[in-house]
Formats: C-alpha cells, sequence, structure tokens
C-alpha cells in the first residue's frame, strides 16, 4: 500500500479524532516501507493502537502468533510537545513466564551485548515508566528512572523527573544491573527511544519518516535478538 503521508500536524501531538498518521496508508506505512527495504524474508508491519497516538511497528508473523502485548515491538506515539519512537518490552508480574522477551533482555548475555553495541552508536534513553498503581504522584506512564547515551557515553538520572544537571555518569554494567533488579511485583514497562520537539517533528514534513526511520533501523539488532528462541 502506497503512503501517502506529508507531515504531521499540531493536531496530531492533541488527540486522534481527525487524524490519519496512524494509518497504513499513512505514517504507519511510511516507514514500514522503509524498514522492509532491507529485510529479506521477515516483513514489518504497523498496527494502530485502538484509542491512543500510537502505532506499533513489528514483525508481523510473531506480533500475530502471540498476544501482542507479550511481543517486543517498535512504536511511534505522538504525546503533547514531543514525538517519541523506538522499543519497548513489558512484562505482567502475574504471568511472568509468557513473556519471554522481557526474560531474553533480562537474563540473556548476548542480548546485553546488542544492547551496549546500540547505546554505544546511536543516542538513546532507556526508561522504566510508571503505572498507575506507582505510589508516589507519578502520572501513569511518566518517567520513574531513565539512562541517556551520548556519544558512546552513558547517563543515569534517579528521577527521571529532575534536570538534566542532576545526571552522573555510569557504566554500562550498571543498566544491566538496573533492569535485573527490577521488581518483580510490578509492571515492567521499559522503553529504549528517542524523542523529537513537536516543531522540529512538525517542520520536518515528510522528511520526518526518515529521521524516526534510523532510530528504528539501529534498534532492529537488538529487537532481533530478543525474537530468537
Amino acid at each position: 500500500m502506497a503512503s501517502s503521508f506529508g507531515g504531521f500536524r499540531r493536531e496530531d501531538f492533541e488527540g486522534i479524532a481527525g487524524t490519519t498518521w496512524r494509518g497504513r496508508d499513512g505514517f504507519g506505512g511510511h516507514v514500514t516501507q522503509l524498514l522492509n527495504r532491507d529485510e529479506r524474508e521477515d516483513r514489518f508491519q504497523s498496527w494502530a493502537l485502538y484509542g491512543r497516538q500510537e502505532i506499533h511497528i513489528a514483525y508481523e508473523r510473531d506480533y500475530k502468533k502471540r498476544e501482542p502485548i507479550h511481543s517486543a515491538k517498535l512504536f511511534v506515539y505522538t504525546s503533547g510537545e514531543r514525538l517519541a519512537y523506538g522499543m519497548y518490552v513489558e512484562c505482567d508480574p502475574d504471568n511472568a513466564a509468557r513473556w519471554v522477551h522481557w526474560q531474553k533482555l533480562r537474563d540473556d548475555p548476548e542480548a546485553h551485548e546488542r544492547l551496549r553495541q546500540l547505546l554505544r552508536t546511536t543516542d538513546l534513553k532507556v526508561a522504566r515508566f510508571a503505572e498507575a498503581e506507582e505510589e508516589d504522584e507519578r502520572r501513569n506512564h511518566d518517567p520513574v528512572w531513565g539512562f541517556r547515551s551520548n556519544s558512546g557515553n552513558l547517563l543515569y538520572k534517579e528521577d527521571a523527573r529532575e534536570d538534566d544537571r542532576t545526571e552522573r555518569p555510569v557504566k554500562f554494567e550498571d543498566l544491566v544491573r538496573e533492569i535485573r533488579d527490577l521488581p518483580v511485583t510490578k509492571w515492567v514497562d521499559l522503553h529504549i527511544f528517542s524523542e523529537m520537539e513537536q516543531g522540529r517533528a512538525i517542520s520536518l514534513k515528510g522528511a520526518v519518516a526518515k529521521e524516526v526511520y534510523k532510530v528504528l533501523n539501529a534498534l532492529i539488532p537488538a529487537y532481533r535478538k530478543l525474537l530468537e528462541k
């Protein structure tokens, strides 16, 4: 299906009513086409999430063979003043055995090495996001803590709401330890992602898809590793 995406509008960051960017003939389809140029066997597909300003992008065979929520997936969403895009992995503590992609990210040294290589070469953020039952005043889906790679260096904020001046340099092993130590009594919602301010996303017009593609394409080796049996 050919894409007719010409760029984001301000309304795309305010809700889903009257918007078309999530469709396969819009932004979702355009980014998927870019990702599929380098694929030989597996094919990416996009899905608009019902009632949300978000799309998932994943290998169709994997996304359909299990409940989508159990799968690692690439994502793009609009929210307030930003465009966010990357990969996320989640886990429900009540059914942890079914969340094989999360288990691999937590425990597999090869998955850790893919993540290390990714953060060495691509400036990204890694954050755990809060759920509604968090005990403090964070809103649902606010980041709790966060790591940020910058020119191959890794920085950390214990409270993601704090100013960037509170960041401190850490080692990659600190990130692995933080992932392994996530409490099994809470829902895990881990994002590896980049962000763009709304104004820039709009000003790029259709070219914004190529900027998002660069980050999603860089994430594919790590994504593939999580899907391996």
